[in-house]
């Protein structure tokens, strides 16, 4: 496919409005339809009778084109234009504003030798060297990284009396509070606001959510999503978007996770 050039000046071009005002819009649509036929058949603006014809053209509009040196007929003296069979056209000028045959064909056969070349390259690259194993098109998906298990909340054994503290870690006797224990979940699931996200995600599931609660939802989404996709690179956007598209779905999970009773500090819902 080729474009073609039409000056925004067309209308008012003296050749234009020469022609006579009850026939000058079929005229006009005449020459536009022969100028697309010449641009699709490559014919460098020379049209003959038959192809005329095709486009319905009347000899009345023919004469009143030519007259008015938009078009050229058989013998005509435009030191511009070639000469076209007899009973044909060529359009005025026409390879002065739009490309040849020679000029098409040309860059199609370079962007044709383009391509291959591409293919070629990206065929050579995909080539395996010599004493190096050969590596698979289709790779098997890595497995994931299992993600912390947010509903394990039983105090361990060394766990402080203080029920609002847990040890966790691998250091012993390092203890941390319920509210950091939120934090550290948050910073692995890559949640970076647990205030927002929560209260979104509890009027959503219409349930008042715990920190520890709203989090155990954000990771149950997360492992639903197709491990084939795209990483998330914002999970409280895509956690929002869910709330916006898939309610259902975070009220289900609300449910069957238990994320209503996960936490020590229950978080009001924010007010309507």
């Amino acid at each position: 496919m080729s474009w073609l050039k039409l000056d925004d000046q067309l209308g008012v071009h003296r050749k234009v409005i020469k022609i006579q005002r009850r026939t000058r819009l079929e005229c006009m649509g005449l020459w536009t339809l022969a100028l697309s036929a010449s641009g699709r058949g490559l014919t460098d603006g020379v049209l003959e009778d038959f192809e005329l014809d095709e486009l319905g053209a009347k000899q009345a509009l023919i004469d009143e084109l030519v007259r008015v040196q938009l078009w050229h007929s058989t013998g005509h003296d435009c030191q511009r234009c070639p000469q076209p069979p007899a009973g044909g056209i060529v359009i005025h000028d026409y390879l002065a504003l739009n490309p040849s045959k020679k000029q098409v064909e040309d860059k199609r056969e370079a962007e044709r030798v383009r391509k291959v070349s591409q293919r070629d390259n990206a065929r050579k690259a995909r080539t395996t060297p010599e004493g190096q194993e050969q590596v698979s098109e289709h790779p098997v998906p890595s497995r994931p990284v299992p993600s912390p298990d947010l509903t394990d909340l039983s105090p361990r054994p060394e766990s402080s009396p203080d029920p609002s503290v847990r040890e966790i870690g691998p250091d012993e006797g390092q203890e941390i509070t319920l509210e950091q224990h939120a934090a550290n979940l948050a910073e692995s699931l890559g949640v970076r606001k647990i205030d927002a996200t929560r209260d979104l995600l509890a009027a959503t599931a219409e349930t008042p959510l715990t920190d520890l609660g709203a989090l155990a939802i954000v990771e149950a989404v997360m492992r639903r999503r197709d491990p084939r996709q795209q990483p998330v690179r914002d999970v409280d956007a895509y956690i929002a978007g869910t709330c916006r598209q898939n309610p259902h779905e975070i009220r289900e999970l609300a449910d069957t996770i238990g994320a209503r009773s996960l936490g020590a500090t229950v978080h009001p819902l924010l007010s309507a």
